[in-house]
């Protein structure tokens, strides 16, 4: 097995930063044409989407795959980097996602009007009661995280057998 120099390293780390922009423009994109304004915890978009069965989701797998990505390059492109941040990232995406559940939104935060001030973290508190309050779960957006972080996956091997990095 051959060592690789700083170079190549750096080179997959810049394809692995440029792929998970790719990703997280997709997924934005969504948000800004696709999704009718307060729709979520995001700034609304312009509600043009023809598809909305389709583009659902999208947000979901390409924010998973994007982020484990550009933590892989953050990392230093290896396998090892790729399992780990696609693990943190799906269990972000999840706990998110699971937070959105209306059993679990009301049984650990309080309703964004409501007052909790009084906490230490009033400020954080806050954005994750809006977030859960005024977001949809879906499981169809579960699936999609894990879809991202198996695609992260996969993305990221093949880069990294067919380029200079070996591991």
């Amino acid at each position: 097995m051959r060592t690789c120099s700083h170079g190549e390293r750096s080179r997959t780390a810049r394809h692995f930063a440029a792929a998970a922009g790719l990703a997280l423009g997709l997924g934005a994109s969504v948000y800004l044409v696709a999704r009718e304004a307060g729709s979520s915890s995001l700034p609304g978009g312009l509600g043009l989407d023809p598809w909305p069965s389709l583009t659902g989701a999208v947000p979901a797998l390409t924010f998973t795959l994007g982020f484990t990505l550009l933590a892989a390059a953050a990392w230093g492109p290896s396998r090892a980097s790729l399992a780990c941040s696609a693990g943190a990232w799906l269990a972000v995406s999840w706990a998110f996602e699971l937070l959105q559940h209306p059993r679990v939104a009301m049984a650990l935060l309080p309703h964004p009007a409501g007052p909790h001030t009084d906490t230490p973290f009033a400020g954080v508190t806050s954005i994750l009661a809006r977030h859960a309050h005024l977001g949809t779960f879906d499981p169809l957006d579960l699936a999609a995280s894990a879809a991202g972080g198996v695609l992260a996956l996969v993305v990221g091997t093949h880069a990294l057998r067919s380029g200079a990095v070996r591991w």
